[in-house]
């Protein structure tokens, strides 16, 4: 479900709800409120997967961010997304910890974690079953390329 659906639900508009008005704390009183621009950064992520990127630049994400709310006149305050960071990180991890440059859902950063570990042990285990094999006489994608 994407933000301006829930923003259906949560903005008052007695047009759109008639009497069920919702109040505190499930209303939204403003546009840049932080529940709001999370659930905006988390669909922005969540679109950037199907082009197989697994992160975005904080720089990337504001922009976005920024360009939807000037639709309504709101404006992105600056470096909102290192401000909200305690907020953010209940869904988001920003990369790099110490002075992050860029987000992405912490569900894929545990994912990279897991498959980091595994594969790291893998590579430090020992070879069980040697391939007699010169790799030197196998060609390389590059050498079948140019040919």
């Amino acid at each position: 479900m994407n933000t301006q659906t829930i923003d259906f639900g949560v903005i008052p508009d007695v047009d759109i709800q008639g009497e069920n008005i919702p109040t505190a704390p499930f209303a939204v009183r403003t546009l840049i409120d932080e529940r709001r621009l999370r659930s905006m950064t988390v669909e922005r992520l969540c679109s950037a997967l199907d082009d197989g990127d697994t992160l975005l630049s904080i720089a990337e994400l504001e922009q976005y961010v920024s360009d939807t709310l000037s639709d309504t006149n709101s404006l992105l305050p600056n470096d909102y997304f290192l401000t909200v960071r305690g907020f953010f990180s209940d869904e988001l991890v920003y990369l790099p910890d110490d002075n992050p440059k860029a987000l992405q859902l912490k569900e894929y950063a545990e994912m990279e974690r897991w498959l980091s570990k595994r594969l790291l042990a893998r590579a430090k285990s020992s070879v069980r079953n040697k391939l007699n094999v010169d790799w030197k006489l196998v060609p390389c994608h590059h050498h079948i390329m140019t040919k």
